[in-house]
């Protein structure tokens, strides 16, 4: 029956949440389920029952006119000629893009944050202390840029329409439940990390005083590190599934087009924002502050231009 659940969803995946729409999708699942059972209690297996099932009941542009919404089939069929269609091998190769690209970007981050505990684990030499800020930032900066070049070649996932089939679309769903965990974990470090992170800074005195500072930095460097990566692969995986299901451009994804503008430059202006004040105060002991609080920002902006039927989209 969960076969028949996944592709009753994946039937309806492309039309719109209304009313209308909500009642056929219903209507059509009592059918099946009622199907089913009828077959099951005929001694067939549950595979052999699904089968059957989804082989009436699975063509919905012959179902349409009966359960009234012919209209929106013909404007979801319009629609879906000008989609792009995206392979499984396709899925699989811009995920594995996606992973390789947060961990360059993320260890980036993470750098530049930590160039400034670079500078002050050789503080007692000044001209040392320069030169491990700026390697560390330069390298921090090329991780950064050559993680965004490996996602050059899918900047259509965000532009075009994009159709998927049953199972392409069954294996993104599988993925995005198995990653759960992981992203609860790399949140929950994360959130540790930044509250933890001032912990060694003021218990630590005296000559080592200047490790325990640069501690600081190296803890919310790996916090941001793990937002940057749990973030990027969550939101490829709503990026595949919110644009096939909608049959939309980049602009009718979860977030509203005034919300993705600001997200996508969000991190690159905490970061110019934070050397701004670091540089332009030399408190670099107090400037490290801006990392939590824009990670706990960015989780607010989220909500707010998250728009009103992304949740339920996301849990149809």
């Amino acid at each position: 029956m969960d076969t028949i659940r996944s592709y009753l969803d994946n039937m309806f995946m492309n039309l719109p949440h209304t009313e209308q729409v909500m009642k056929a999708k219903n209507e059509l699942g009592q059918m099946m389920e009622d199907k089913y059972n009828e077959l099951r209690a005929e001694g067939k297996s549950d595979n052999e029952a699904a089968g059957i099932v989804i082989s009436e009941f699975g063509n919905l542009e012959e179902l349409a006119e009966s359960l009234g919404i012919d209209k929106q089939v013909a404007i979801r069929n319009e629609a879906a000629s000008d989609a792009r269609p995206l392979t499984l091998q396709d899925v699989r190769d811009y995920m594995n893009a996606v992973i390789h690209s947060s961990v360059m970007i993320g260890v980036g981050v993470m750098l530049v944050i930590c160039a400034s505990a670079a500078y002050l684990i050789f503080n007692q030499n000044e001209r040392m202390a320069i030169i491990a800020f700026f390697v560390t930032l330069g390298i921090g900066v090329g991780c950064i840029v050559f993680g965004g070049m490996q996602l050059g070649d899918w900047g259509f996932i965000n532009k075009e329409k994009l159709q998927l089939d049953f199972g392409t679309a069954e294996y993104i769903k599988d993925e995005k439940h198995n990653f759960h965990t992981q992203y609860a974990v790399y949140i929950a470090v994360g959130v540790m990390l930044c509250v933890l992170c001032c912990v060694p800074a003021a218990v630590v005195e005296g000559r080592f005083a200047h490790i325990a500072q640069a501690s600081l930095f190296l803890m919310v460097g790996l916090a941001v590190m793990l937002f940057i990566m749990a973030g990027m692969r969550q939101g490829a995986y709503d990026r595949l599934l919110g644009n096939a299901a909608r049959g939309s451009e980049v602009d009718a994804k979860c977030y509203t087009p005034t919300g993705q503008k600001v997200l996508s430059v969000y991190w690159s202006t905490i970061t110019c924002l934070y050397f701004c004040i670091s540089f332009l105060t030399f408190r670099w002991d107090i400037s490290w502050l801006i990392w939590p609080i824009a990670a706990a920002a960015r989780g607010i902006l989220e909500i707010v231009f998250r728009k009103e039927d992304s949740g339920g989209r996301q849990s149809s």
